[in-house]
């Protein structure tokens, strides 16, 4: 462990060298080593130029083969990000979701036919049997009236 350690400070010395004074380096190391790496980081470069731990997931098998055992799955990685100075800036992490779209009916259930005032013509048509439409006439006429999203006429 000893000629490890002295191996990896040397090189994180000599990385911290190359880099540019906006540059950042990241170390992937496993749970083995990680907590006497980020002493290291933190003596070359300065607790105040580490920026990220970042927990990589990995999975294994959970495989029981005995009533007790030594430890728990080691089911992660990490990650360690440091600046060589504060100049550096990362960009933000954007997750984009994408999502079919969806339909929203105009009609909902008429429970007990208790909504008789959500049952009027709407498009020419009205709300299909045992059902109403969602808002009431003025503020359907209202949405026709200040949205291009909604076609009104013959298809």
């Amino acid at each position: 462990m000893d000629s490890y350690l002295q191996w990896f400070y040397e090189t994180v010395v000599l990385l911290r060298e190359l880099l540019s004074e906006t540059g950042s380096i990241y170390v992937h190391l496993d749970y083995h080593i990680s907590h006497y790496a980020k002493a290291v980081m933190d003596d070359v470069f300065g607790e105040s130029n580490f920026r990220n731990e970042i927990v990589v997931n990995r999975t294994r098998k959970n495989i029981i083969e005995a009533k007790t055992i030594y430890s728990l799955n080691i089911a992660y990685d990490i990650l360690f990000i440091y600046a060589k100075s504060s100049a550096h800036r990362m960009n933000p992490v954007y997750r984009e979701i994408k999502r079919e779209e969806r339909w929203h009916s105009l009609d909902a259930p008429n429970w007990s036919g208790g909504r008789p005032n959500l049952i009027y013509e709407l498009f020419g048509k009205m709300p299909p049997k045992g059902r109403c439409w969602a808002w009431e006439k003025e503020r359907a006429e209202q949405a026709l009236k200040g949205s291009s999203l909604f076609c009104v006429g013959s298809h």
